[in-house]
């Protein structure tokens, strides 16, 4: 969701942000296939139905590809508000800021990755379509490209900035 707030800000106010970089998120979450539709049920009923820890463990398995991350996240989850963690899942299924995306100015270094489970590319590539100074590049790894390819993704930054 940091990504989406990240866009949105910078199309109701390009003319405060001259380089944007968007790591694996979207404008609109489209639910529109079986696998996000059954990805998107398995956390909501997740959220309300089991233990934290077994949330945990299940989001750790789509987000992260190295064990040891995953270890982390589990540890980090378990300390969550299990209430604000629901109403972030009924926040982000709504959100659809496509209509703004085109306002935003800034040179956008926009990445995807290619194991990607919870953010499908196309939203990259749309992302890509829609802002005018926008470069796509995908990398190896998960949802979490940042922590599982890190030398990758610092090298993408170091060209950008």
């Amino acid at each position: 969701m940091g990504g989406a707030l990240s866009l949105l800000y910078a199309a109701r106010f390009p003319n405060k942000i001259n380089k944007l970089v968007i790591i694996n998120s979207f404008a609109k979450m489209n639910i529109d296939n079986w696998v996000e539709k059954s990805y998107m049920l398995l956390r909501l009923c997740a959220a309300y139905l089991l233990p934290i820890k077994l949330q945990a463990w299940l989001i750790a398995k789509f987000l992260f590809t190295e064990r040891k991350l995953r270890q982390e996240f589990i540890a980090q989850m378990r300390m969550a508000n299990r209430q604000a963690y629901k109403n972030y899942l009924n926040e982000i299924i709504n959100i659809n800021i496509v209509d703004q995306i085109s306002k935003i100015k800034a040179t956008t270094l926009i990445i995807s990755a290619k194991q990607d489970k919870i953010i499908d590319k196309r939203y990259a590539k749309l992302l890509s379509t829609q802002i005018k100074q926008a470069k796509l590049v995908i990398l190896a790894g998960g949802h979490a490209v940042i922590a599982d390819n890190y030398q990758a993704v610092n090298i993408q930054l170091q060209k950008f900035l």
